[in-house]
């Protein structure tokens, strides 16, 4: 439910409030089919950015967002479901880089064992805070650290 007072008419809310300023409703509209028309990055792959960045934000409306069309592409709950935990999720490898780029301040180790590869995140400003040092490993050769 809309905080503003908008005007009743078809199509709900959303329409509702763009009806208010066209013009401003028309750029949203451009932008909303720039990012999901048909784009190199598949609906799942955005879908789980755009979650982590409102999961990150705070904005509740934009984690309740759902489009249903994208259903047909695997977008469903069972996707957002991890999204904060995605180690608990089953994602594929792009899925998980959307994941990781979104979060903030985000530094990433990639380490190869056994021909299993492992991800550590670290958070530099925790360790600097001195909270969380058991984040700090020891690089080894063959590491790749990923800093966004």
């Amino acid at each position: 439910m809309a905080r503003i007072t908008i005007p009743e008419g078809d199509g709900g809310e959303l329409v509702q409030v763009w009806s208010l300023s066209p013009e401003l409703g028309m750029a949203v509209g451009n932008l909303s089919a720039a990012v999901y028309g048909e784009r190199l990055v598949s609906p799942r792959v955005r879908e789980v950015a755009r979650m982590r960045i409102a999961q990150i934000n705070g904005c509740n409306i934009c984690m309740a967002w759902r489009v249903p069309a994208l259903a047909k592409h695997g977008v469903d709950e069972a996707l957002y479901e991890h999204v904060e935990d995605p180690a608990n999720g089953d994602y594929s490898e792009q899925e998980l880089l959307a994941i990781e780029y979104a979060d903030k301040g985000n530094i990433t180790i990639i380490r190869t064992e056994n021909g299993q590869e492992k991800r550590f995140k670290f958070n530099y400003n925790d360790v600097l805070d001195g909270k969380n040092i058991k984040q700090n490993i020891l690089l080894q050769p063959g590491d790749t650290v990923v800093v966004r």
